[in-house]
């Protein structure tokens, strides 16, 4: 069992009256009626990881709403004995890998209980800035409900009766699930449109091709959950979402990436202070208020 030891995390259900504590946020949730409360901690990359057990075993898995699937540590996999459930042709930053597919028991704080056919893959990449990582949670498990994610707080809070929705005000934004992936509208300074996944597995702007303006490209380091590899980097402007203008500074070019049709880039949600997730409306609210 992973063990985490570390600063005293005190995260609040704010309108449900109950405190939640743990230990750097890796154990206990909190659950008043139809909100429950999963407190997170952030990796030194700004990235949130939380506690979940895994066909019975208390671990730590990041949190990607880039990913349409959840993955498992191979070798957590192994340890577990999961069944296997065949295998699958995996598009990521660095282009197509082939990957096995289990069968993994999963529960995500008071809810959320469900089996899903896991990525059985190395975690290489993630574990370099924190080895108690073992696994990702993708949109399988992301998009069974409503949630927001609160990175102020730094806890996650899942709405399955929409409660919360209710009490919350902010910019909204229409959302594109086609690919099973959050997409929203956002311009450049310069008036070029994209498409971006509202990706918490980001930790900086990615871009699937060059932006139309620019400064000069320069070569910098890109982490992957596998690797870390050289990229192309470019200047870029103000960036707006909907209400909210942002200033990225720059975006990093993945041109190995084979972009499902209708994407330009990955937005990090780590951008915002809080996102709420609508997946009844399609929408997003950035930067929500109570």
């Amino acid at each position: 069992m992973s063990k985490r030891v570390g600063r005293l995390l005190v995260s609040v259900c704010v309108g449900s009256g109950q405190i939640v504590f743990g230990a750097a946020g890796v154990r206990n949730t909190g659950q008043i009626g139809p909100v429950s409360c999963v407190p997170f901690r952030h990796l030194t990359n700004g990235l949130a990881v939380v506690a979940v057990r895994a066909s019975g075993r208390e671990t730590v898995f990041l949190v990607d709403t880039g990913s349409t699937s959840t993955v498992v540590d191979e070798r957590l996999a192994k340890d577990l004995g999961l069944a296997s459930a065949g295998d699958v042709i995996v598009e990521t930053a660095l282009g197509p890998e082939h990957a096995p597919l289990v069968r993994l028991p999963l529960a995500l704080g008071t809810r959320l209980p469900t089996v899903v056919q896991a990525i059985s893959q190395s975690m290489a990449g993630v574990q370099a800035v924190d080895p108690e990582v073992r696994g990702i949670l993708g949109q399988d498990v992301l998009g069974r409900a409503s949630w927001l994610i609160d990175y102020r707080r730094r806890q996650i809070e899942i709405d399955e009766s929409g409660e919360l929705r209710r009490s919350l005000t902010g910019s909204v934004v229409a959302v594109d699930w086609g690919g099973a992936r959050p997409i929203v509208a956002a311009t450049l300074a310069d008036g070029d449109r994209l498409r971006l996944v509202l990706d918490s597995g980001a930790t900086g702007l990615v871009m699937f091709r060059p932006p139309r303006t620019g400064g000069a490209a320069v070569f910098a380091p890109f982490a992957t959950r596998g690797a870390t590899v050289v990229v192309r980097q470019f200047q870029t402007g103000a960036l707006t979402v909907g209400g909210v203008t942002l200033m990225p500074g720059f975006a990093s070019l993945s041109a190995g990436y084979r972009a499902a049709a209708g994407e330009d880039g990955l937005l990090p949600t780590t951008f915002f202070d809080a996102i709420y997730f609508d997946r009844d409306r399609s929408e997003v609210i950035l930067n929500p208020r109570r």
